[in-house]
């Protein structure tokens, strides 16, 4: 398991209370860490019980409010890694610190909102990139996108447009059985 997805896992073990080796060395290209190099920055924010959900699936048909085309025949899955007082939280581990502007522009939030309205009915006021850093002593940055109805409606848009690219594109012949789209797409 390579070092991100394994301190995504000591993550959702650390809010699950799931005991965990914390000197296990996570070997990386430039230093070895231990999970505990990654969980204790973690922790001077979080407490484990800092969740209403951990690593939960969510799917959702897309539907938008106006246009020709009203829904998709595919659905919108997303795993949102915890929800806190109502507002979900990314981890990510990186090499460098994210930029300010740059998680403003990324679409991943807005699908990830337009997923807990469905499922939950509401629409969070922001939406929280809990990034931990993998410098030689691992820090975390907390970044927040603010959120709006018309943001997350313009993300949905975006969602028919491609669909709209690409039922002029050349689809495969073939798809695999794990394909969810065996059945959908021509």
């Amino acid at each position: 398991m390579e070092l991100g997805s394994k301190v995504h896992k000591g993550v959702e073990n650390y809010h699950k209370g799931i005991a965990q080796d914390l000197d296990e060395i996570l070997p990386h290209k430039k230093w070895d860490y231990t999970l505990k190099s990654f969980l204790s920055p973690y922790s001077e924010y979080y407490l484990p019980e800092h969740h209403d959900s951990i690593e939960g699936y969510v799917e959702a048909k897309i539907e938008r409010n106006s246009g020709a085309l009203r829904s998709l025949p595919i659905p919108l899955l997303g795993k949102i890694d915890r929800i806190w007082q109502k507002i979900p939280h990314d981890l990510k581990t990186s090499a460098g610190r994210y930029r300010e502007d740059a998680v403003n522009e990324m679409r991943q939030p807005w699908f990830y909102i337009y997923l807990i309205y469905k499922d939950k009915g509401y629409i969070p006021d922001r939406f929280i990139y809990d990034v931990l850093v993998k410098n030689k002593a691992p820090k975390v940055q907390i970044l927040e996108v603010l959120v709006t109805p018309e943001k997350m409606w313009e993300n949905v848009d975006y969602i028919f447009n491609t669909w709209e690219e690409m039922k002029v594109a050349e689809m495969p012949e073939f798809h695999a059985d794990y394909c969810r789209n065996r059945n959908v797409l021509p």
